[in-house]
This record gives C-alpha cells, sequence and structure tokens, in this order.
C-alpha cells in the first residue's frame, strides 16, 4: 500500500512541471504581457460606468466613490476632494500615472473626465486595470473616483487597493505642491 501514496505524489509532481514547463514555453513563445492577453483576454476592456457601478465578486477590485453614491457596489474608498477644478485635476492625475512605474495611460477622454490605464507587475507582467473620473463637487473643487480589477486570477493581495490609495496620496501631494 505504501507504492500507491508515492505513485501519486510522482504523478502529482508530474503534472505540475509539467504545467510549468507549458507556462515557460508560453512565455518564450509569446512574451509575458501577449501570454496574458492570450490566456485573460485584452488588458483594457473599455470604459467602467461609474454610473452603474458593477464589481467583478472577487477580492480583486476596489471601488471608490463619492460618499452617497455607488451604494449598490459596495465601494471600499470614499473618493476624495480636491480644490481644483475637474480639467486640473485630470491633468495632475495623468502626470502622477505618468510618473508611476509599470502604467501606461490607454486613454484618456477630457469631455467625460475620464481616464484609463492598465498597470503591471514588475516580474510577470501581470495586468491589471485602472479606471479614473473626476467630477465637480456641488461643495465646490473636484471628486475623483476610481475602480481598479486585476485581470488575471481572482485575489490580489490588496495590490490594487494599495495602488489607488498610493495614486490619490500622490495626486494629493502633487495638488498641494502645485506640480507632479
Amino acid at each position: 500500500m505504501a507504492v500507491r501514496p508515492l505513485r501519486m505524489l510522482l504523478v502529482a509532481t508530474g503534472l505540475v512541471a509539467g504545467l510549468g514547463a507549458v507556462a515557460a514555453v508560453g512565455v518564450l513563445a509569446y512574451g509575458r504581457e501577449a501570454l496574458w492577453q492570450r490566456v485573460a483576454g485584452p488588458a483594457d476592456a473599455g470604459p467602467y460606468d461609474f454610473d452603474a457601478p458593477t464589481r467583478s465578486g472577487h477580492p480583486n477590485d476596489v471601488l471608490m466613490c463619492p460618499e452617497g453614491y455607488c451604494a449598490g457596489a459596495a465601494p471600499e474608498l470614499i473618493a476624495p476632494r480636491y480644490p481644483e477644478p475637474p480639467a486640473a485635476v485630470l491633468d495632475r492625475l495623468a502626470a502622477v500615472l505618468a510618473a508611476t512605474a509599470g502604467v501606461e495611460q490607454i486613454v484618456r477622454d477630457d469631455g467625460a473626465g475620464t481616464l484609463r490605464a492598465v498597470a503591471r507587475t514588475e516580474l510577470m507582467r501581470f495586468p491589471d486595470r485602472l479606471h479614473f473620473r473626476v467630477t465637480a463637487d456641488p461643495a465646490g473643487g473636484t471628486r475623483l473616483w476610481a475602480y481598479a480589477a486585476s485581470v488575471v486570477g481572482r485575489g490580489d493581495f490588496g495590490v490594487n487597493r494599495a495602488r489607488i490609495e498610493e495614486i490619490t496620496r500622490r495626486l494629493a501631494s502633487a495638488t498641494a505642491a502645485g506640480g507632479t
């Protein structure tokens, strides 16, 4: 009977090694970013609808809205208010993202006050979708909305939340300093 567990261990080890070899061949044949696109689809899936927000249902996304908005989607973060008009905040946001390693801006729509980007992890180049919207706050200034979600996998160990929090901190610092 001792042979059976050993055999199962060998089979499992062989399967893991085989999957690792297939992954290595995929990375070599396509490159990391192209491989993730073939596995999970395009990194940018188009605009996010902040007026009817939806969530992934997995712990790999984060939503930030102004207080009182997006209640049905259960945002984790409350949108900060910036003293500048929306166009200036969008300009500063674009500058902060441009200075952030691993982030590529995809589409900026000044008329809609939106910006989409893709962030990639350093080693494996896993893509995360980033969506931002700036709106005038009725109390004055601007509110920043954000949604970030992993493209690959069901969990992100809090990376998207930390990324949005860091971007808002850097945006607040840039706004207070009058630059990026």
